[in-house]
């Protein structure tokens, strides 16, 4: 899993930026396309996007336990992942 906690990755058409609580998409002009907070309070790890599915996990500060998620890159909306 790629690493990235309070950092951001390149998109074709924008970034994703990781902070301690979950993601933001933004476009190439900076414009905020969708934010989702709840993916964690103490940091984001991003692993691979595998179709419309950001991969990755978050950390929970009060247990410090890592739970993993699947985000739509369209909507930044948690979804279900079944893949590989």
């Amino acid at each position: 899993m790629m690493k990235m906690m309070n950092g951001h990755r390149s998109l074709e058409d924008g970034v994703l930026v990781a902070g301690a609580r979950g993601l933001r998409r933004l476009d190439r002009h900076g414009h905020e396309l969708w934010v989702n907070h709840e993916l964690a309070t103490d940091g984001v790890e991003l692993g691979p996007i595998v179709g419309d599915a950001i991969l990755g996990r978050g950390r929970f500060g009060d247990s410090g336990e890592w739970r993993g998620f699947a985000v739509s890159l369209a909507t930044g909306v948690k979804i279900e992942w079944n893949g590989p």
